[in-house]
């Protein structure tokens, strides 16, 4: 039940795709959930400083702090036994490798400098989660890899979300990016095609 319901649904390449669709994507469009948010946000003072002042900036930053209030405030690796915290790492490389590239994409250089801006503005649950996040955040070293990362990756991880984000309400797709944009949407579809909890059970065997 933890691996099906927290570790193989919850992680791994297609929980990127899915955020993005229904976070960048439906959420942030929708004016009962995020709309107002993203509104605001655009033609904020805060956004003007950072240059989130577009519809395709705000699908990455909503996308940004979903995946920072899931991967530290909600579904943390402490919170996960010990025995499987191995395994959910190595399923979330490629989530954290795209939620890295969408920050440095964004111009934010930590997880920090993100969650400050997202309680400034008032992102959704955020506060709530304020302490667990940032109790996480002392363990984490993104830092270095946000820091260090490539702009090619980083543009590759902003197309990567916007273009499931464009797909789910029907608005055209931007170019293609590199090769880790392609390496992505790879891994996506191949596990799209597999049961994730019997490919889980296989690599723990």
């Amino acid at each position: 039940m933890t691996f099906g319901d927290k570790v193989a649904e919850g992680t791994g390449p297609t929980i990127v795709k899915r955020r993005a669709e229904f976070v960048s994507g439906e959420r942030h469009d929708n004016p009962e959930d995020l709309a107002k948010y993203v509104h605001d946000v655009r033609n904020s003072e805060a956004g003007r400083q950072k240059g989130i002042t577009t519809v395709d900036h705000t699908r990455l930053l909503v996308y940004a702090l979903e995946s920072l209030l899931r991967i530290h405030g909600l579904k943390p690796l402490s919170g996960f036994p010990q025995s499987i915290q191995p395994a959910v790492q190595k399923r979330r490389e490629m989530e954290s490798q795209v939620y890295y590239g969408v920050i440095k994409s964004l111009g934010f250089t930590s997880e920090h400098g993100l969650m400050t801006f997202g309680l400034r503005t008032g992102y959704p649950n955020l506060a709530e989660n304020r302490e667990k996040i940032l109790q996480e955040l002392k363990c984490a070293s993104s830092t270095p890899q946000i820091g260090y990362m490539a702009e090619t990756i980083a543009d590759d991880a902003a197309r990567l979300v916007l273009n499931y984000a464009r797909a789910q309400v029907g608005q055209p797709a931007l170019a293609k990016g590199g090769g880790h944009y392609q390496n992505w949407m790879r891994r996506i579809a191949a596990e799209s095609r597999i049961d994730p909890v019997a490919a889980l059970e296989l690599r723990l065997r």
